[in-house]
């Protein structure tokens, strides 16, 4: 007879596949258990929001974006240890997210622009320079018509 494994537990996950506020409540966990619970779902929070912010395109002191999106599993665990080491959203933002777009670049590419930036104009991003003959994706590539925040300046 070949052995097997129990089924998997059924559980109830968040729309990206994080723990809940209901299966905390739902769970049979002593008051210590709990609260311990209750921290862990805070730090999910700031490591959810980490990867957000830094997960796909990120920016430098001097307004270059560089895309990331290759990198995801290291994003990740930068997340989870700035999050783990107490790393919280407190001020408000001066940047946001803004589509780019180019035939060099896939669907739904964003940029970091001044958070007053107009929502409403896609950026156009300027196709990549050829290189010895070579246009493959590069892995920093500085897209130059993103304006830089006015705290920058």
């Amino acid at each position: 007879m070949i052995p097997t494994s129990p089924p998997p537990l059924k559980v109830n996950l968040g729309e990206r596949g994080e723990f809940t506020l209901q299966q905390l409540a739902e769970a049979d966990l002593t008051p210590e258990e709990r609260a311990r619970a209750a921290e862990i779902l805070h730090v999910q929070e700031a490591y959810l929001r980490i990867v957000d912010t830094a997960g796909g395109c990120v920016i430098d002191p001097e307004g270059n974006t560089y895309d990331l999106s290759a990198m995801k599993p290291a994003v990740w665990a930068l997340a989870w240890t700035l999050a783990l080491a107490g790393a919280r959203f407190s001020a408000e933002p001066h940047i946001k997210r803004k589509l780019v777009t180019g035939d060099h670049l896939p669907p739904g590419t964003t940029a970091w622009v001044d958070v007053r930036a107009d929502d409403d104009t896609p950026l156009v991003a300027p196709p990549p320079p050829v290189e010895n003959g070579w246009d493959g994706v590069r892995p920093a590539v500085k897209v130059s018509n993103v304006p830089r925040p006015e705290w920058m300046e």
